[in-house]
């Protein structure tokens, strides 16, 4: 997916706008028996200076232009979700039916993670452990750290490349 050009080049105010927005602001029509499914919503710039109103952010520095901005973008990430993403997604059974292929052909080592739920809600937590054993298969299980107190460090040739905060 590549990146759209209006929001693309904007500095990290605007992200932190966004950020912070996306996090006090209520944009999700949470599933009920009323509404069987939910949905994402975009705020109106009203919406935005409203929430920036409510959590004492100085209003003079913010411009109607900035909640414009910030609206056109938390619609735009709406849109996108709902009509490109979403319809791609595997649901629970396609996510298992997968892990199960990877699980069967890399035969990992390393522990899987559980999803933290109870009881017979209870099972693997597939994306995360799709994903280490995919790392578990491209750098050898005795090359790969898998924990999650620790950093996930990135090295060729004793090279540090990178370095993530989210372990593998």
């Amino acid at each position: 997916m590549k990146a759209n050009p209006l929001f693309a080049k904007q500095d990290l105010g605007f992200w932190a706008m966004v950020k912070f927005v996306s996090e006090r602001a209520v944009y999700t029509n949470m599933k009920t028996k009323k509404n069987p499914v939910s949905t994402l919503k975009a705020l109106t710039p009203d919406e935005v200076r409203g929430t920036l109103e409510k959590c004492d952010i100085d209003q003079e520095s913010i411009s109607n232009q900035q909640c414009k901005l910030v609206s056109d973008y938390l619609k735009y990430r709406a849109e996108t979700l709902t009509t490109k993403v979403e319809p791609v997604l595997m649901n629970r059974d396609e996510a298992r039916a997968f892990f199960e292929e990877i699980k069967e052909r890399v035969k990992p080592i390393h522990p899987i993670p559980m999803n933290r739920q109870k009881g017979e809600k209870r099972h693997e937590a597939y994306l995360a452990a799709m994903v280490g054993m995919l790392a578990e298969e491209a750098v050898g299980a005795e090359n790969l750290v898998n924990d999650s107190q620790k950093l996930a460090i990135l090295t060729e040739n004793g090279t540090l490349k990178g370095i993530f905060f989210t372990p593998f």
